[in-house]
């Protein structure tokens, strides 16, 4: 997913989507051009949320910034794809977001996430994430590891 417009235009207003994590948070990220990260947190951080991409809101929740901003757009894009890459690998943005205290995932309510339908939402993937390992494995010892 290039950038996160499509999934987070559901819970934000229009209005809100053209403004940044700095505006939408009322924090202060300085600009910092020291190293190639502190460059791009800064950028994510000042850009429209409109136009943030899922790799970007990964740096700033690996790099604690953006608060319940950075935590809440996280989840809405969770909320349509649990083992969503953000840059590295699959569940990525789950993990991190998983690292994050319950607190902070009831304060992401105010953008219109539903942190209790969430949990819910990624147990029950899981589980069929189990069930179905279980499933391909034991079609797996049944085609290719019967003796003829």
């Amino acid at each position: 997913m290039k950038n996160i417009s499509q999934v987070v235009s559901q819970f934000l207003a229009p209005d809100l989507l053209q403004q940044s994590i700095q505006q939408l948070s009322g924090q202060v990220f300085p600009k910092d051009e020291r190293t190639q990260l502190t460059r791009r947190v800064s950028t994510a951080t000042s850009k429209p949320i409109a136009e943030l991409g899922a790799d970007e809101i990964v740096t700033l929740l690996r790099q604690q910034c953006g608060g319940d901003v950075a935590l809440a757009l996280a989840l809405m894009l969770i909320s349509e794809e649990p083992l969503m890459c953000g840059d590295s690998h699959s569940g990525d943005l789950l993990q991190l977001a998983l690292q994050r205290e319950w607190n902070a995932w009831l304060a992401t309510e105010k953008y219109g996430v539903d942190p209790y339908g969430l949990i819910s939402s990624i147990e029950s993937t899981i589980n069929g994430l189990k069930d179905l390992c279980v499933e391909l494995e034991g079609s797996l010892k049944k085609n290719f590891f019967t003796a003829p």
